[in-house]
């Protein structure tokens, strides 16, 4: 392993022996309380100590301790065993256990990874329809993360596990709170606003703003004389729970968000990292390093966020109804120099772009309805029942532009009016059902089973629209719309329909050894959807549908208690069948075309560590810390692959943080906070297995010091503190590149029921 991969682990070793001593002050409580952490990965409250799998709960405290979040890659300081493909834009991509994280795996195919909120899953799409928006994380109670397949509860696509943001409810007690951020070196300013105010006895609502300006960044564009990394947002949040009496609670949010960031062509440059590639895909040479690039075109991403989700709850007196219905829309502009370069800045790339004046356009709009309803019951003192569905539409409509200037073997004589347009729209109607029993055999012995059994329709349309051919002008206004124009104006229809089934079981075993000791083992099955390639309409070597990949899981671990820390080891083996991957094939007319297909078997083992604790002294001091060792290898057991690794998968994930707190003078008290992430080994790559890109070694702190009581909160905090230049992802033929040191001064302030607890 990495000296430095290696000294974030021992960060969190050193920290969990410093605390081996300290007692625990009279009437102070322990922060760790490990009996009080309730989570509900599997669908209902439970103690995170007694949930028969790998699991990882922050809570909002612990994120403000931690610097909070303001996007995916802050999140990924935090989740043990969570690994984050960073493009630096919002088609970041986590990876859990080898599922997600990699274009190899996951292009133009769902999520492996359930990524829900508040109950909901939110995935779908092509762009940024995999991971959370800012809005998503904004004012949190709790994220959670259970690792392994959990298709039994979540259905299709919890293939790697299931990762869970729960929003802050309204609270009884009026309050507030702003937190402002200014990082100097790239002029961004952030600030936070919520505000929290009791209407009835039975009504509470919750408001919040977000505003993110930054006008400066890292990466320079030498043609515009500016930065391209720039970033602007604007959020909106409103909530209200309602509860009539002691059996009804109704919680409602709706958030609205505009994003406009950059693409990843900004910190991106030309690399051969894979030797084997042809040479018609290998870019000039950049000459002027990671942070200067030198662009024409638009590199600029124009998101738009709107999440309407209600949560019903109902006891019943015999048992509990749950209703959580979800209402998504996402809207998403996306435009890049498809040349990464501008005449006059640098060598003619023909087999891209025989004038360098070229660009391509994206744009996604996804809408997700959903509703789901469970009911959960005690069948008897020792038996606990939980029976379920949901109905889920999804839609994903999109398009990619190439603006007509671009020389490939079917455009030899490139025009500025002669674009063309790749389209596909593709919609789903899913539904499944699902029941779960906990049996308490014994006071020590547990065991729960789980089995859900889902059906999904998927309908799909692709062309591709020509603005000219010859002569002949086609008036159609956007690509979605040249289907009515007909003939020459498009080319390469497919029509494909097809229905998929899934049935996912799991049974899992947790024995009490000792009351601070126990040990659990599982095993599970998950699906990931099939789905269908748009290619097929112009060359008939495309298989037109790829079919699901399915995953048996087994896991056996323990979890204990010791020196107010709690710990949990665990041992995997996941056997893939069907597994998907990426290809492309050369049609008859010689342009190169990704699909999807299902390249044959394979498996994966390895480790998950996690420790978490603190420990507090007679004189008021307090220190918290964390812990996360997760260790994965793979190997490709037939087919085209058979005897690669795995692909797409560090081998190795750190995370680790400690936090120091103690009084300073009146009720004022300074802290400090430290965290790390680490990622090493595996391959990395775009099409195909070749096991030619190793990973990047990521190695990552970020800390903070500062003074806060409960009301004020002032910290002084750096992101990458060590200023290293460093790639966040390799591909064949490019790295992207991640963002140096950011300084950052932040000021927060609370009052009434926002103010925090000590």
């Amino acid at each position: 392993m990495d000296t430095r991969l290696l000294t974030g682990a021992a960060l969190g070793v050193l920290c969990v022996a410093a605390v081996a001593q300290p007692a625990i002050a009279e009437g102070v409580e322990d922060a760790t309380q490990l009996d009080e952490l309730v989570v509900t990965a599997r669908r209902r409250e439970e103690s995170l100590k007694d949930v028969p799998a790998s699991v990882s709960a922050i809570t909002s405290e612990s994120i403000t301790r931690r610097g909070g979040i303001r996007d995916v890659t802050d999140l990924s300081y935090m989740l043990p065993g969570v690994g984050l493909a960073n493009t630096h834009t919002i088609n970041a991509e986590n990876n859990i256990r080898g599922a997600g994280a990699g274009t190899t795996r996951t292009n133009n195919a769902d999520s492996p990874v359930a990524v829900l909120r508040d109950g909901a899953s939110i995935t779908g799409g092509n762009l940024g329809g995999r991971v959370y928006t800012r809005a998503d994380l904004f004012d949190l109670q709790r994220v959670e993360v259970i690792r392994g397949p959990q298709g039994s509860l979540y259905g299709v696509n919890a293939v790697g596990g299931v990762m869970q943001a729960i929003s802050t409810r309204p609270r009884p007690d009026l309050g507030g709170s702003i937190r402002a951020s200014y990082s100097p070196k790239i002029e961004r300013t952030q600030i936070d606003a919520i505000g929290n105010l009791p209407i009835t006895d039975t009504l509470a609502m919750r408001f919040g703003v977000q505003v993110v300006d930054k006008d400066k960044g890292y990466f320079f564009n030498k043609v515009t004389d500016s930065y391209g990394d720039k970033e602007k947002y604007q959020g909106f949040r409103a909530s209200a729970l309602w509860t009539p009496s002691d059996r009804i609670s109704v919680f409602t949010v709706y958030d609205r968000s505009d994003e406009r960031s950059s693409s990843n062509f900004v910190n991106t440059t030309s690399q051969v990292n894979d030797v084997t590639i042809p040479a018609s895909q290998i870019y000039p040479a950049d000459t002027d390093g990671p942070f200067v690039y030198a662009n024409n075109a638009s590199n600029d991403v124009n998101r738009d966020v709107s999440n309407w989700l209600t949560e019903i709850k109902v006891d019943l007196g015999a048992g509990k109804l749950t209703s959580t219905s979800l209402y998504r829309l996402r809207d998403t502009n996306w435009s890049q120099d498809a040349d990464r370069s501008a005449p006059g800045f640098g060598p003619v790339f023909p087999a891209s772009c025989g004038t360098q004046s070229c660009s391509l356009y994206f744009y996604d709009r996804t809408k997700i309805e959903s509703e789901d309803l469970r009911y959960q019951w005690p069948l008897t003192d020792r038996i606990d029942m939980q029976v379920g569905g949901n109905a889920t539409y999804k839609q994903s409509l999109g398009n990619f532009i190439s603006d007509g200037r671009t020389v490939s073997a079917t455009n030899l004589n490139p025009s500025a009016v002669a674009n063309t347009a790749s389209v596909g729209n593709e919609t789903e109607h899913s539904w499944g059902v699902f029941a779960s029993a906990s049996v308490r055999v014994t006071d020590r012995l547990t065991v729960d089973a789980a089995a859900r059994y889902g059906e999904a329709h998927k309908d799909f349309l692709s062309y591709v629209t020509n603005r000219q051919v010859g002569a002949v002008l086609c008036p159609y206004e956007t690509p979605f719309d040249a289907l009515d124009v007909g003939g020459v104006c498009t080319a390469g229809l497919a029509r494909l329909s097809d229905t998929f089934t899934s049935f996912t079981p799991s049974v899992s075993v947790r024995y009490a050894i000792a009351p601070d000791f126990r040990v659990f083992a599982s095993v599970a099955k998950g699906d990931r959807a099939g789905g269908f390639n748009g290619n097929t309409g112009f060359d008939a070597g495309i298989p037109a549908t790829f079919e699901p990949e399915t995953t048996l899981a087994y896991e056996a671990g323990a979890k204990w208690e010791l020196l107010h820390t709690a710990f949990s080891a665990s041992a995997f083996y996941n056997d893939y069948r069907k597994l998907l991957v990426g290809q492309v094939n050369f049609g008859p007319d010689l342009v190169p075309r990704s699909y999807r297909l299902n390249a044959g078997d394979a498996h994966t083992q390895g480790v998950d560590f996690e420790a978490f604790g603190s420990a507090s002294w007679p004189d008021g001091g307090l220190l918290s810390y964390s812990l996360g060792v997760n260790y994965i290898h793979g190997k490709v057991d037939n087919g085209p692959y058979k005897g690669l690794t795995v692909e797409n998968i560090p081998e190795w994930m750190v995370t680790a943080s400690l936090y120091y707190e103690r009084p300073l003078f009146a009720d004022w008290r300074g802290f400090a906070s430290l965290n790390y992430r680490g990622e090493q080994g595996g391959y990395t790559g775009f099409i195909g297995f070749n096991n030619q890109v190793s990973a990047a070694r990521i190695n990552l702190f970020r800390g903070g010091v500062g003074v806060t009581n409960d009301a004020l909160r002032f910290e002084l905090s750096a992101e990458n503190l060590f200023n290293d230049t460093y790639e966040a992802i390799r591909d064949t033929n490019r790295s992207i590149w991640g963002d140096r040191r950011e300084v950052r001064f932040t000021m927060s302030y609370a009052l009434g029921s926002e103010r925090r607890a000590r």
